[in-house]
């Protein structure tokens, strides 16, 4: 019995040592390739060599892009690069030799009957070296970067203004840009940002820059868009205007500084724009093309009645405001050497009394609207003695008055003086108005109404209103 129990206790530990051995064995075997049962993205390990599990896992590593942020005017952008473009290549040395260092020794043991799935990203990437560069210098960012001037500028254009760039901030150091990628490669990083990475700095400011910097600080103050708003009765013109326009430029386009340091203004354009924006209300001595009652559109000049604004007087206003004399007006109405009845380009209206000498008709506009008409009488033309043609006012109203003149002496109740000794008043002397009286038997140039239209009239037409008289 104890010769039996010698033998199995035999039996017993020479498998123990025969297991020994074989662990011994296989640790050493396995020290330098990967253990039993290890997948790693799926490629089967065990017993490679790191060599050959690299070779693998690059090979099924196709990188599709990578991706630079930089900087443009300040914003964050980024550019997407094919990598194929410098032939990347993914490299997983450095992360498999850490999992060989950590799973070395006996620890094998538990994965013969659990399988380990392990997923790896690569360490790092290598990349054709010639082809890197060539990418690299030949970006948009970077050929911007070699273009762009150094240092403090200020340019004009007719469209934009002024435009002011420091040049000395967020200036790319290229070589430190491009050592920057390759590190970020080789340290497996496929999205780069070169402001990250310190790649962005400043120059040092020259003396020419600050000269620069002081020109934008006053000139900054002219270059938004300025509102010169002039209260024209029913309008209001608001003509945007950048202030910089007004200024004295030199040949480089920019504002020259008198030896005070302010900027110089320049008077003749100041004088062009407001003749161009106030001129063209102006309707003394012009002809408007006005429309008739009856359909159609004639030319009638402008006689006594008009406006006229004082051009030089708003210049001065305009150089002061922008001298910084006075501060612009909230609403400006401009100053008038004549202002009709109404303010705005219809200086019209749409109150005013309109005479159809061809048809021998008065029409009373009041808002728009026909207010009142009647037939006439105008001045006898055979005699010539015709009522004169063109746009004129109500001077002055009368009652109970007597109109004399040669060959005449005619008392009225009502009188409307329109120009010269012509007006418009009642002909009690009259008993037909109308048709074609005026070409034998006119008046001497006055305007006859019928006595029970006079006093509509007289009420519905104030002093001042226009009144077109027109064949």
């Amino acid at each position: 019995m104890k010769k039996r129990l010698r033998i199995f206790v035999g039996l017993i530990a020479g498998c123990l040592v025969f297991a020994g051995i074989m662990c011994v064995i296989l640790d050493f075997y396995y020290r330098d390739s990967f253990p039993v049962n290890t997948w790693i993205n799926g490629v089967y390990c065990t017993g490679k060599t790191l060599e050959e599990i690299n070779s693998q896992l690059a090979e099924q590593t196709t990188e599709s892009q990578i991706v630079i942020s930089y900087l443009m005017d300040g914003e964050v952008t980024e550019v997407v690069i094919p990598g194929e473009v410098f032939s990347v290549k993914a490299d997983y040395s450095s992360v498999l030799q850490k999992y060989l260092h950590k799973e070395t020794g006996v620890k094998w043991v538990k994965q013969i009957t659990n399988a380990v799935d392990i997923k790896m990203k690569p360490s790092s990437y290598q990349w054709d070296e010639e082809q890197l560069r060539s990418c690299f210098d030949n970006l948009d960012f970077v050929q911007l970067e070699l273009t762009q001037p150094k240092h403090n500028s200020l340019t004009y254009n007719q469209e934009n203004g002024y435009v002011f760039q420091n040049g000395n901030l967020k200036r790319l150091n290229l070589e430190k840009a491009y050592s920057y990628i390759e590190n970020s490669l080789s340290m497996g990083r496929l999205y780069i940002n070169l402001e990250i990475g310190g790649c962005y700095e400043e120059l040092e400011e020259t003396a020419s820059d600050q000269k620069l910097q002081n020109v934008w600080e006053k000139i900054e103050k002219y270059s938004n868009e300025y509102d010169f708003c002039f209260d024209m009765g029913a309008e209001q013109i608001s003509p945007g205007v950048r202030l910089h326009d007004f200024l004295v430029k030199g040949q480089d386009g920019l504002p020259i500084l008198d030896e005070d340091d302010k900027f110089i203004i320049d008077e003749e354009t100041v004088c062009l724009w407001v003749e161009n924006v106030l001129g063209r209300y102006n309707t003394v001595d012009t002809v408007c093309q006005f429309q008739t009652t009856r359909g159609d559109v004639v030319e009638v000049p402008y006689v006594t009645y008009g406006t006229k604004i004082d051009i030089e007087r708003e210049k001065a206003y305009v150089m002061d405001v922008l001298s910084g004399t006075i501060s612009a007006e909230e609403k400006r109405i401009p100053v008038y050497l004549q202002e009709g009845y109404t303010r705005g380009a219809n200086d019209i209206g749409d109150t005013y009394v309109e005479v159809d000498m061809t048809k021998q008709h008065l029409y009373c506009y009041v808002d728009g609207k026909i207010a009142f008409e009647t037939d006439i009488v105008t001045g006898d033309v055979s005699k010539k003695r015709e009522t004169p043609e063109g746009i004129n006012y109500i001077h002055n109203k009368a009652r109970n008055i007597t109109l004399s003149g040669p060959g005449y002496n005619s008392f009225v109740r009502y009188w409307m003086k329109v120009y010269r000794g012509v007006g418009i008043h009642d002909a009690s002397w009259r008993k037909k108005f109308g048709e074609e009286i005026y070409k034998t038997n006119g008046s001497h140039g006055c305007i006859n109404c019928p006595s029970d239209a006079m006093p509509v009239i007289y009420d519905l037409i104030e002093e001042g209103t226009p009144v077109i008289t027109f064949y």
